[in-house]
């Protein structure tokens, strides 16, 4: 074969194993999360996954940058590997930590109802094993063995289901014990693989402030690609709980939500898997970088019109015979909410474009930042006018932003010329 299409292959199986990676954990979590729904009413389900945002929305503060910093230079350069490793994981270690406090002071100040507080509490324990879990995953996805990721997180998110059934049928349905399973079961992940990369990549931990201070300056853009996905899918859930209540509406708003947010995820994880090769070609200047940002932008956004029909057409009947009658108001905000996959693909793969080129510029790095601040500025005053659709219509509002400034940013650095890229042979 000619080696024309080389990079392009080598992208497609990377992001072919993390595909299916995420193909394989959306079909367990959404188990889990039949399971839940079914024992559980709309609202204890909408509290569950109010006090599950809380965490989610901090732990990207623990990434740091880390799997952009790791794609591009373990990409660029196997021999600094160790000493990378080891310094991206002690930063991680150490912003875990101080997120993890920094929650925990946060939900005493923020959320009055006791149970909540003690079950955001519960979640936070989560933290530090998914942090280690994370930095796994972009340490496997960086030397492109992403079959690694498969393995562990089929292996543990079965664990964590099976624990789930058993801990229900055995002692009820328990928020606080659905929490302690959840957050036991990523601190075996996250120790488990940490284990597995130091003996396979042996990293060298030391204490480099200086390096540490350029790492981070490295990692800002990704870090705050990080910071506004989690955001844009996990503070509405918080926004909603505390404009709306934790009765039946925020139950419906986070089913629907939590489908969206898996859904989301495919195009996340196919465009980071595509980093280590997509710098490269960067680097080249081969164009090849180009022909596998636009087959993941027509794939992406396809999907999402796919979907959209779907749910058009058989989003209702589907939603109330799995979960039931008394969740028929989820099926409507779930068929609203799918047209919010095709933005976020889009952002999230442009982003993922000025990333493999080391784009620096404002633009690139606040960007998302901005279209975060215009969705959380807009959603008092339009969710306690409109409810979900307001909530939605801000968070559509928050995505185009963000995709007008890295269009831009894409358009400046050339990569969307219409000429044809000239493909170099060799």
């Amino acid at each position: 074969m000619s080696n024309r299409f080389v990079g392009v292959r080598s992208a497609v199986k990377n992001s072919a194993f993390l595909f299916a990676t995420q193909a394989a954990s959306i079909a367990i979590r959404f188990a889990y999360l039949f399971v839940l729904a079914r024992i559980l009413s709309p609202a204890r389900y909408g509290a569950l996954n109010y006090a599950l945002s809380w965490y989610l929305l901090v732990l990207p503060l623990t990434y740091l940058g880390a799997d952009v910093i790791l794609s591009r230079e373990v990409g660029l350069s196997r021999e600094r590997a160790s000493s990378l490793l080891g310094a991206t994981l002690g930063m991680r270690l150490i912003a875990a930590f101080l997120v993890t406090l920094g929650l925990l002071v946060t939900i005493s100040l923020f959320v009055d109802d006791p149970s909540l507080s003690t079950l955001v509490a519960l979640f936070s324990c989560a933290l530090v094993g998914r942090s280690l879990w994370m930095w796994s995953a972009s340490v496997f996805t960086a030397f492109e063995e992403t079959r690694l990721t498969l393995r562990f997180e089929v292996i543990t998110r079965l664990l964590e289901l099976t624990a789930v059934v058993i801990v229900v049928r055995l002692l009820g349905p328990d928020l606080y014990k659905i929490a302690i399973v959840h957050a036991c079961s990523w601190l075996l992940q996250g120790t488990a693989a940490t284990l597995l990369v130091f003996r396979r990549y042996e990293p060298r931990i030391h204490l480099p402030r200086l390096q540490w201070l350029q790492l981070l300056a490295t990692g800002f853009p990704g870090a705050a690609f990080s910071i506004s996905t989690a955001a844009f899918f996990q503070l509405p859930i918080i926004l909603f709980g505390q404009i709306i209540g934790t009765g039946n509406s925020l139950g419906y708003f986070a089913l629907a939500f939590q489908v969206i947010t898996y859904l989301v995820g495919i195009p996340t994880v196919i465009a980071s898997a595509s980093l280590p090769v997509l710098s490269r070609s960067a680097a080249r200047g081969d164009g090849k970088d180009r022909i596998a940002a636009v087959l993941l932008a027509a794939a992406t956004v396809l999907g999402g019109l796919g979907l959209v029909l779907a749910a058009s057409l058989v989003g209702r009947p589907v939603v109330t015979f799995l979960f039931g009658e008394r969740y028929a108001g989820a099926a409507l905000v779930l068929q609203h909410s799918l047209w919010l996959l095709p933005l976020a693909s889009i952002a999230m793969l442009l982003q993922n474009v000025l990333f493999s080129n080391d784009v620096r510029s404002l633009g690139a790095k606040f960007g998302p930042l901005v279209g975060l601040a215009v969705m959380i500025g807009l959603f008092p005053t339009l969710t306690q006018s409109r409810g979900y659709v307001g909530a939605l219509i801000c968070l559509a509002a928050g995505l185009a932003l963000w995709i007008v400034f890295a269009s831009i940013e894409s358009f400046r650095m050339g990569f969307f010329k219409m000429r044809t890229a000239r493909l170099r042979l060799n």
